[in-house]
This record gives structure tokens, C-alpha cells and sequence, in this order.
């Protein structure tokens, strides 16, 4: 099925049969397709927890050339579609949106291809594009960094220069996109930063129902406690390996014997021994064992 066909479905989908408690935004969506009208009437299916209807209305805002339509549907976007809310937004100029495609991207060609084409939009993107492009292909990078200095738009324009400095300028940017609720924003601030950084950019996303940003949210809170756990059981095994060496200290024989497998050889043998002195049975079997292994064949 073509991209075109899938979105068409969707939208399908969402002029379908209505809801009892469809709000009078959804009706005019459905009749009209106005963009502040379709908008509206995404929040409220998505609030709903109809996704379906909400992709639907948020595509037709879309279509109509909304960029806040085309964002808040970015959040359905996936790979096998295609990212169309994506594509539809970075088409319309918003640059941010391009970055976050590129990000989604998996193919090196098809990230410099964006990233191109918003250089070739407006100049003033290219040494933001520039920036992004330097991860993946250096040679891109500069051609569109060449295009920024010689529309004079770019700084640090010395010869032979490798600064692409408009990466703080760009991370600023979506920081200011972030704060004022854009949930992909707060997305694409999770790619850098601070290990609590990156956190609580992904919270924050979450929070502003950008689907991914849960998914992955979900996924670090999993090994977040993994290593909690991990942690926990780790001392667990210091506390008790330190009182089972001053309980054989205090002439503890069963405790002596607890450290066995502990230290090197060495220090296994004399734990034996000394909790086969202290007439531990166990002790001096296992202290047996270990002579039996290291004397020669």
C-alpha cells in the first residue's frame, strides 16, 4: 500500500462514524476540515484515547498547512509510513521538525537529503543544517556551511575552519521549543547532554504524550531498577561477606567456613584452617578438598 493510500485510510478513518460525545470542533473537522477546528478536535479524541481519530484530525490540519496540526500528529509517525506528519512539517519550513526526521532516519542519504533541501529553502538554515550534517558526512556539512558563509549568515567563516558552532544556537532553539510544550522537542533534547539531562528531557516528553518518549521512559525505568537491584543485592553481599569475616574473627567456625570461595586461594586456606580448628566439620572437609586440588599431580 502507497503512503498516500495509508493516509487516505486514516483519514477515512477519522470522517467515519461519530462518537455520542463528539465536541462541535470534530463535527466541523469532519465537515470542513478548517485547521484550528481539526486541531481541536485531535487534542480532544487523543485526550479520549481515540489515537485512530486523533491521527485522522491531526492529518487534515496537516494537509491544510498547519504546522501545529502536523506536530502534534508527529507522534503517530512511524518508519513504515513514511513520518508524513514529519515530511509534512519540515516541507513547510519548520526546521525543527526536519531535525527530528533526520534523527528518525535510518538511511545516511536520506538524512543529508533533508537536511539539504532545508539549506537549499533558506539559507539561514544551512550552518544549523550543517551541524546535524557534520555527524554523518563532513563533506556535506561544509558545502552547506560554505553556502551560510557566503550568504554571510554564519560565523566563524575563516578559512579552513572546522567549527560548525551553530549546534549550542540550534540545541537552544529546541530547548525554547521544549519549554513551551512541544513534546518532540523535549524528544531531541534527550540525544545530548547529562546522563539526569537526557532523564528529564525524556520526562518531560512523556508528559507531553510523545509516545516514544514513553516507550523509552518505560524502557530506562526497567533498567533503572535492573541496576537498582543489582546494587542492592551487590552490597547485600558486602555486608554479609564483612560479618562473616569478623564472626570468624570472634572464632565463629560455620562463618569461616562462609568464606570459602572468597580471596584468593590463600586466603580461602586460611579461613579453612581456621574453622577446622575451631572443629567445624564442613571446614575442614572443604579445607581437605582444596589441599587434594593444589598438590601436584
Amino acid at each position: 500500500m502507497s503512503r498516500a493510500s495509508a493516509l487516505l485510510l486514516v483519514v477515512a478513518a477519522c470522517g467515519g462514524a461519530l462518537m455520542s460525545a463528539q465536541p462541535p470542533s470534530a463535527d466541523a473537522c469532519d465537515a470542513t476540515a478548517e485547521p484550528a477546528a481539526c486541531l481541536d478536535a485531535g487534542h480532544f479524541w487523543e485526550d479520549s484515547g481515540n489515537h485512530e481519530r486523533a491521527a485522522g484530525a491531526y492529518w487534515r490540519a496537516c494537509l491544510a498547512d498547519s504546522l501545529d496540526g502536523c506536530r502534534a500528529g508527529f507522534r503517530y509517525d512511524t518508519e513504515a509510513a513514511g513520518f508524513p506528519y514529519g515530511e509534512r512539517a519540515c516541507s513547510l519550513g519548520d526546521d525543527l521538525s526536519c531535525y527530528q526526521l533526520v534523527r528518525f532516519q535510518r538511511d545516511k542519504a536520506k538524512r543529508i537529503a533533508i537536511l539539504n533541501a532545508m539549506c537549499a529553502r533558506r539559507v539561514e538554515s544551512c550552518s544549523r543544517a550543517a551541524s546535524v550534517a557534520a555527524e554523518y558526512d563532513s563533506e556535506a556539512a561544509q558545502r552547506m556551511r560554505k553556502r551560510a558563509c557566503d550568504a554571510r549568515v554564519a560565523v566563524d567563516c575563516e578559512p579552513n575552519s572546522n567549527s560548525l558552532s551553530a549546534g549550542d544556537e540550534w540545541r537552544a532553539d529546541i530547548q525554547r521549543a521544549c519549554n513551551q510544550g512541544s513534546g518532540h522537542a523535549c524528544y531531541e533534547l534527550a540525544n545530548s547532554g547529562t546522563l539526569d539531562e537526557r532523564h528529564t528531557a525524556i520526562e518531560r516528553a512523556c508528559r507531553l504524550k510523545y509516545e516514544r518518549a514513553c516507550t523509552i521512559l518505560d524502557e530506562q525505568e526497567a533498567e533503572r531498577q535492573a541496576r537498582d537491584a543489582k546494587e542492592v543485592a551487590q552490597k547485600n553481599r558486602t555486608d554479609a561477606l564483612a560479618r562473616a569475616k569478623t564472626a570468624c574473627e570472634q572464632d565463629s567456625g560455620e562463618a569461616c567456613y562462609a568464606l570459602r570461595a572468597e580471596g584468593t586461594l590463600t586466603e580461602q586456606r586460611v579461613a579453612l584452617e581456621r574453622g577446622c580448628r575451631l572443629k567445624y566439620a564442613p571446614a575442614c572437609e572443604a579445607l581437605g578438598r582444596l589441599r587434594a586440588t593444589a598438590s601436584p599431580r
